[in-house]
């Protein structure tokens, strides 16, 4: 598996376990929050690598 597979599912699960316990301990805007935080670590992963 590539690096960035890896870092993809590392990044996935960190949200969604995060996520789910903030849900679960009543902090729904640090689950608003993770959302953004996602977004800013995976964007980069969507694009190309560069030669």
């Amino acid at each position: 598996m590539g690096v960035r597979k890896t870092v993809q599912t590392g990044v996935l699960t960190w949200f969604l376990l995060d996520r789910a316990g903030s849900i679960a301990f009543g902090n729904a805007s640090n689950a608003i929050f993770n959302v953004v935080v996602l977004l800013i670590a995976v964007e980069p992963l969507w694009r190309p690598a560069g030669d």
